[in-house]
């Protein structure tokens, strides 16, 4: 996203101020003491120049400038290595995942509702996570992981995803609560 802002310091009004990036030209009427705010959607890999030009024009005033690009990209975070597939309900087991980014992700809050969360200053590349967890959390044979994560200049991403674990032996009871939850919902 490229913006641009344009501000009126003189003691002229101008009726029609012609504002563009390339072809793509937006008209703002700019009133004495005025600011006013254009903005371009930019796809980096459509860029002509790697020089961004932006022009202002009036009838008698035209106003060139060369902004500094910076590209920021985008974080992708996949998540993959489940383990385990399966667990007896009375163990205590590792739930170990592997988080992967094409490039830094910063301040990432993991969380798995039912269970907990935890934090992690930065994942780049990869990174695999194990964590301590009781069978009997799963009892419903499925989880999900809620990521949420920011990129270098602190836009904030989120994510989720499913997994399943199948939690074997579970008593009587659990079996007839999960039945209920079933027949309820």
């Amino acid at each position: 996203l490229l913006k641009c802002s344009i501000e009126n310091q003189g003691n002229t009004n101008f009726q029609s101020v012609k504002i563009c990036y390339e072809t793509n030209c937006y008209d703002k009427e700019l009133l004495i003491r005025d600011n006013k705010e254009t903005k371009w959607e930019i796809i980096v890999g459509n860029l002509i120049e790697p020089e961004l030009k932006i022009t202002a024009e009036s009838k008698n005033l035209i106003k060139e400038n060369y902004p500094i690009l910076k590209i920021i990209r985008e974080p992708k975070i996949v998540v993959h290595n489940f383990e385990p597939k399966e667990i007896d309900y009375s163990e205590i087991g590792e739930l170990s995942f592997t988080l992967s980014s094409n490039i830094t992700a910063y301040n990432m809050t993991l969380n798995i509702p039912g269970y907990g969360h935890s934090f992690i200053n930065r994942v780049f590349e990869e990174k695999d996570l194990v964590l301590p967890f009781e069978a009997k959390t799963f009892k419903r044979g499925n989880a999900k992981l809620e990521l949420k994560y920011y990129d270098e200049v602190g836009k904030e991403y989120s994510d989720s995803y499913n997994f399943n674990i199948r939690v074997m032996n579970l008593p009587w009871y659990e079996k007839l609560l999960l039945w209920v939850e079933k027949l309820l919902s």
